[in-house]
């Protein structure tokens, strides 16, 4: 059904929670970056640069679970809530590992003695089951409509994206060095192998010929998106800008490789 005039859709949820969470997140951060204001290293171990993309990583979280992107997808959208997903798991850890400076990331693992653990965890092979298990079991229906439907289970699926979105990207951005034998070409591997997973995901929701989670069945529809609609644009969602983001940064790992191996020849040759 069309969307009723009745219906408003500009819902922020400030909950307690994720205010608090984001604060102490930045204010961590904040605390570590102006100690070295203060010590004359800024431009050296911490840049515009990096506080740029934790900004920008944090921001990202507070959108996909503050602003109406939330309200939208658990209420009315498979579409937004697969927009939200994305965010959580791909875009929003991403940033904030490339605004955390080496020095930092050491720091909170010797703080809290987890490096042999993180180091673990996020060997390649391990943080790429990890990811796309966290994927497709929260999309399994059961699940995906357990969710919806219990607030605590909706942030634990949270909670799982966000970690999982972490451990995938930690051995390609690798804030504190810990995979360093990590090659860019096997990199570029790692990073192409994930558009298989979500890939797939995404062509079985675009091509279902059914619903797939009968909750957005009983839900008001919004802008004349019925609920195959609605759910074939989910997919290609997941689909496009998923594959895109991987490729963009394959790419970018590519460039930087051979950055490395032109700067290598040349000072070979001098």
């Amino acid at each position: 059904m069309p969307i009723a005039p009745t219906i408003d859709i500009n819902i922020w949820r400030f909950d307690p929670s994720i205010l608090l969470g984001l604060i102490a997140l930045a204010g961590v951060y904040t605390y570590g970056a102006m100690t070295l204001r203060k010590r004359g290293d800024w431009g050296k171990e911490i840049t515009n640069r990096h506080i740029a993309f934790f900004a920008i990583g944090v921001l990202t979280l507070f959108l996909a679970l503050a602003s109406p992107i939330d309200y939208i997808g658990e209420k009315h959208l498979f579409s937004i809530h697969m927009v939200q997903h994305i965010l959580l798991a791909m875009v929003a850890p991403a940033l904030i590992l490339l605004g955390v400076p080496r020095w930092m990331m050491q720091w909170v693992l010797d703080f809290l003695r987890i490096a042999p653990v993180v180091k673990f965890v996020t060997r390649p092979v391990l943080a790429f089951i990890a990811f796309n298990t966290a994927l497709i079991a929260w999309h399994v229906p059961a699940l995906y409509e357990a969710a919806l439907r219990d607030p605590i289970i909706h942030i634990v699926e949270h909670l799982f994206f966000i970690g999982a979105g972490f451990l995938s990207w930690y051995p390609v951005i690798d804030p504190a060095g810990q995979h360093t034998h990590f090659h860019p070409l096997a990199q570029i591997v790692y990073l192409f192998l994930f558009v298989v997973p979500s890939g797939v995901l995404g062509a079985a929701f675009a091509f279902a010929q059914q619903p797939i989670y009968a909750y957005y069945a009983g839900v008001p529809r919004l802008w004349n998106l019925t609920i195959l609609d609605d759910q074939a644009l989910a997919g290609g969602i997941m689909w496009v800008p998923g594959w895109a983001i991987y490729f963009v940064a394959l790419s970018i790992v590519f460039a930087l490789w051979m950055k490395r191996e032109e700067q290598a020849g040349e000072q070979a040759a001098r």
